[in-house]
């Protein structure tokens, strides 16, 4: 394998590469910043592996004087601002031989405690303004307020080295990272990464074309500008930056210096100041891109885009590949992502998988779905298999401590829950897919008659999502979160004019009589990190009202309830806060799985 700084391809620890360039090309770029966060007129300002790594530094001797040093990978939970200290924590804590928790703001109290419980924390870091009183007066244990960002970034203020100095046989099985799931199959939980974890996501920058179609390897060359608009918190912005980064060689552009991002104004122009070329962003931000009505000053300035959590309209997937190449990619959090293969402009709704090495299959599933036209499309569910040929690229198996598979069948499996229709073209059908549901969500939606009337009430001015579902085996309920403006008295017609047009075309049992739609306002389906909403805590979040309609109603039902930080926004939810907000850019927003 070719030399890189750190050593070998698929055995560099990402610490070690930190140090490494820091010493040979310190004025290479890691991250680049916005001058001035209020003025991005001022231009951007890149953050040199010299400044990055005397940060680390800083902090890993600022943790020690703290919490000391640990044997034993001690947790310390980190409540911040979305900002570059998110990542140089990653770094700093594996100095000290501690690993840090990335819990999500978004959390509730009970989500946080739990987390911090399962992941054994004896520590907290916080940033100046980021409330967690009521943690701490739950839970105990010492705490440090991190030194702010600029102070650490000072390039004046030079400190001590802090070396790492295990070799990847001795350091593969540590901890990197704690990262929480998303929620959206069950509670959130925390998810270990270790340093061979995320070594699978360096060794897929040398696999080889398959029938003629290079790897995506997230696009990212030295000195490619990475944009990165996701919460640093998040499993996606934490594997994404450091592979596109230190594996990778790209400068991450990461939002702003100080604060979150707020609007789309503000994401339109760290775009222009940033003079990023390529990315990641959820699907909900492309597709509020391709409505803006300068859509492509802002899309033809990417080479490529990825994009993920979700599927993007039609709409917006046209308008990105008029002017560029939008991609679409998959990942869980215990998983990471498999390698993917360059797909076509066209096929912006499809993941091109490399089957072979990234250990996927399809297994056909008898159930059903029905696409627009009517017709039966063909599942399979998503299965991921480590055998010697994935073993390589298996960060599913790497956080557990096993890097080699056996020599020969059975292989070790993981059923994703997730079923799949292969692209209609049969040269592109063996690895060219398009996600449908989760296995459980369509079990529970009526053979799928459902999903169609959540699909076409999503495209309606009034709603901003919908959930249909059946209890008791009688009638399904249509639970629907109302646009941002509309209130009930607006949204009576909406039966008439939505739901019973669908009614027709299914069979009675699987129609929605007028008396079972429930409206709730808009902004009160609950969301995960990802910004996309949860549908099982959503529905046990209104299961008083729903056992209303069915006639066995309990006597009380908590609804609503503040963010726990109303201080920090996070990126992830631009999409709500576009529209909150009072801006010259007004055109509707959906949240919504095609």
């Amino acid at each position: 394998m070719a030399k890189h700084p750190g050593g070998d391809v698929g055995r560099r620890l990402l610490p070690v590469i930190i140090d490494e360039v820091a010493r040979d090309d310190p004025h290479k770029a890691w991250a680049s910043l916005p001058i001035d966060d209020y003025d991005l007129s001022q231009g951007f300002e890149d953050i040199t592996y010299a400044a990055f790594a005397n940060g680390i530094n800083k902090l890993a001797h600022f943790i020690v004087k703290a919490f000391g040093t640990s044997d034993n990978f001690e947790t310390i939970v980190y409540l911040g601002i979305p900002d570059l200290r998110y990542y140089m924590l990653l770094y700093a804590v594996c100095k000290t031989g501690h690993k840090v928790l990335f819990n999500s703001h978004l959390n509730t109290l009970d989500l946080h405690l739990s987390l911090i419980d399962q992941a054994k924390c004896h520590a907290m870091l916080l940033a100046r303004g980021v409330y967690a009183e009521d943690i701490t007066n739950s839970r105990p244990m010492p705490k440090a307020e991190i030194p702010e960002l600029d102070d650490l970034l000072d390039p004046s203020d030079p400190v001590a080295p802090f070396p790492y100095t295990k070799s990847f046989a001795e350091a593969q099985h540590d901890p990197f990272v704690i990262c929480q799931t998303s929620g959206a199959t069950g509670d959130p939980r925390p998810v270990t990464f270790t340093h061979a974890s995320m070594a699978c996501m360096d060794s897929q920058t040398e696999l080889q074309d398959v029938d003629g179609r290079p790897h995506w390897t997230w696009k990212c060359d030295v000195g490619t500008r990475y944009l990165m608009m996701a919460s640093p918190f998040h499993p996606i912005a934490v594997v994404l930056a450091m592979t596109v980064s230190a594996f990778g060689g790209g400068v991450l552009i990461p939002g702003f210096r100080h604060r979150s991002v707020d609007n789309i104004n503000e994401v339109c122009g760290i775009i222009k100041g940033s003079g990023a070329t390529t990315g990641f962003m959820p699907y909900f931000l492309a597709d509020v891109i391709a409505r803006l009505p300068d859509a492509e000053q802002y899309i033809k300035q990417f080479d490529s885009m990825t994009y993920g959590n979700g599927s993007v309209s039609d709409y917006a997937g046209e308008v990105w590949s008029k002017h560029s190449r939008l991609q679409c990619v998959w990942g869980a959090s215990e998983l990471l992502s498999p390698p993917f293969l360059e797909g076509d402009p066209e096929d912006y709704a499809y993941v091109f998988f490399d089957t072979k090495n990234g250990g996927v299959e399809f297994r056909e599933r008898d159930l059903e779905y029905y696409d627009d036209d009517g017709s039966r499309l063909p599942l399979y569910e998503l299965v991921m298999v480590f055998n010697p040929t994935s073993q390589r690229f298996a960060g599913y198996w790497a956080g557990r401590g096993i890097t080699s598979a056996p020599t020969k069948p059975p292989y070790p499996e993981y059923a994703t829950a997730e079923v799949w229709t292969p692209h209609p073209d049969p040269k592109k059908s063996k690895y060219a897919w398009r996600f449908i549901s989760r296995i459980p969500d369509l079990e529970s939606r009526n053979n799928e008659f459902g999903f169609g009337l959540e699909k076409a009430l999503g495209y309606h001015e009034k709603v901003q999502n919908a959930i249909v579902l059946t209890r008791y085996n009688a009638q399904p309920i249509a639970l629907i979160e109302l646009s941002k403006g509309v209130d009930r008295a607006s949204a009576a017609t909406l039966w008439a004019e939505a739901i019973a047009p669908e009614n027709e075309g299914v069979p009675e049992h699987a129609r929605v009589p007028e008396s079972h739609v429930i409206f709730v306002p808009f902004g009160n389906f609950i969301r995960g990190s990802e910004g996309h909403f949860l549908r099982r805590q959503t529905e046990r979040k209104y299961a008083n009202e729903i056992d209303y309609v069915y006639g066995k109603a309990r006597k009380t039902s908590v609804i609503g309830g503040k963010p726990r930080y109303e201080s920090i926004i996070e990126t992830t939810e631009v999409v709500r806060t576009v529209e909150q907000e009072n801006t010259d850019r007004q055109f509707p927003v959906r949240d919504q799985k095609v």
